[in-house]
């Protein structure tokens, strides 16, 4: 059960921070899946830092 509340949270960080412009999707049955759309390397950085640093929160 904590489980599954620890992957709806991921996957609602995920959702959130993909917004309108990329594409975040469940890949299987634990894995889930970020496709950035034009962005810089250091922009993907600070955004998996951003979503790092909100998981661990």
């Amino acid at each position: 059960m904590v489980g599954d509340r620890v992957i709806e949270f991921f996957a609602s960080l995920l959702k959130k921070y993909s917004g309108n412009e990329h594409i975040a999707a469940r890949y299987g049955g634990e894995e889930m899946v970020l496709i950035l759309i034009v962005l810089t390397q250091q922009q993907v950085i600070e955004l998996v830092d951003s979503i790092r640093s909100n998981l661990a929160d």
